[in-house]
């Protein structure tokens, strides 16, 4: 049993520096506190009543609901390696493989919804682990969930900052428009307005900067969400998400 399932449940297994501690001595969570993607927690715990210490810097995300909330989605694009998804504490967690999204096809693990006509996602993109320079994290529109649909994506890189791709046609090349510099965390918008998919970024959630946009004549009914590759189809890529807002 994790840190966060002992916090959840009041009961948990020793993992701290006193190793005369045993794993039935849990007492008294008190001060819990969210800080970004990360919960501070001081713990009281009960070693012939008298030993106390802090539990530092806990993953929020460690021990998440098994499935993402209505009405989010979730599925594999062609990987050979199964991806996984899940929410808590209003943090989503997205494991992802797939060689990349680029080309005429598109592998990566992606979490969904339906939408119609002019609409728009934000996220922050809080964590993502870095199995290749050119692993993505980020927000996308598709018009099928096919592999080689037309689709407008905004993702973030460990290595090659920022990449703004658009697929104008089912099976065609994917143009792709970069900023470097920025790593995780990271906040990322995508608009739909009209045919126009535009995409910005931000440090902060509030002062957006314009990275792109690009005409696709695409349907009225799309899908938009977070996807997750890893540029690596035999591994998966972690990535976190919150302040998600979805605006179909």
């Amino acid at each position: 049993m994790s840190l966060t399932d002992a916090l959840l449940t009041g009961f948990g297994p020793r993992e701290d520096n006193d190793t005369t501690l045993t794993t039935t001595r849990w007492a008294d969570f008190n001060a819990v506190q969210k800080v970004g993607n990360i919960l501070v927690v001081s713990a009281s715990v009960l070693n012939d009543g008298v030993d106390r210490f802090k539990i530092q810097k806990l993953d929020v995300c460690a021990t998440p609901a098994p499935t993402c909330p209505s009405p989010w989605v979730s599925k594999d694009q062609d990987c050979t390696v199964a991806g996984y998804s899940s929410y808590f504490n209003n943090c989503y967690t997205v494991k992802g493989a797939g060689c990349d999204i680029y080309g005429t096809a598109d592998q990566f693990r992606y979490v969904y919804q339906p939408a119609s006509g002019d609409c728009s996602i934000i996220c922050r993109v809080a964590a993502e682990q870095n199995t290749d320079l050119w692993a993505k994290a980020g927000i996308m529109i598709r018009e099928t969930l096919t592999g080689g649909s037309k689709c407008a994506g905004l993702f973030l890189t460990p290595g090659n900052g920022i990449a703004l791709q658009c697929r104008t046609a089912n099976g065609g090349t994917t143009a792709s428009g970069s900023v470097t510099g920025p790593t995780a965390p990271y906040w990322l918008k995508l608009t739909r307005t009209g045919s126009t998919f535009a995409g910005y970024y931000s440090t902060n959630g509030t002062t957006w900067i314009a990275c792109g946009s690009q005409s696709i004549s695409m349907a009225g009914s799309v899908y938009i969400g977070m996807a997750v590759t890893s540029h690596d189809g035999t591994k998966l890529c972690t990535a976190t998400f919150d302040n998600v807002t979805c605006t179909p």
